[in-house]
């Protein structure tokens, strides 16, 4: 299988200080694959009848969300 590059990335503000809790909240927005490159996790050759039979296991698509954590105090 070709080598290949993803790039990931994750923004985050952490330790927002709520007062009216006392709590901490973080929250960031993330995304995987941002290229939305296509590529190969697995490949395998099984035989067939006729002829071998090829098959690749592909990797997720570009992904991207967003998530939040709260801290209590």
């Amino acid at each position: 299988m070709p080598t290949y590059w993803l790039t990931d990335a994750r923004l985050s503000l952490a330790n927002i200080k709520l007062a009216s809790s006392g709590g901490e909240l973080t929250i960031a927005a993330w995304g995987k694959n941002l290229m939305d490159r296509s590529y190969e996790n697995t490949g395998f050759e099984a035989p067939g009848i006729f002829a071998p039979a090829n098959f690749a296991v592909y990797g997720p698509p570009r992904t991207y969300g967003l998530s939040a954590q709260y801290n209590f105090h």
